[in-house]
């Protein structure tokens, strides 16, 4: 793939989310591991645009049967 090769594993964002959201902290408090905070907000915020996140906890939770 020709370009500058990924300086993060695109997971690392959606970790960072998950901690922040868990612990309940603001987002300059999340883990240098998952990138630049600012970073991560911009992500998280692009995908909360798009509905990437309603989609993923649409998707995510228990299913359950019908009764027919």
């Amino acid at each position: 793939m020709p370009g500058r090769p990924p300086t993060q594993i695109r997971r690392q964002p959606i970790d960072a989310r998950r901690w922040r959201t868990r612990i309940g902290a603001p987002w300059r408090d999340v883990p240098e591991h998952s990138g630049p905070w600012g970073r991560v907000y911009y992500l998280f915020c692009r995908r909360q645009r798009y509905g990437t996140w309603t989609a993923a906890s649409r998707n995510s939770g228990p299913r359950l049967r019908r009764r027919a």
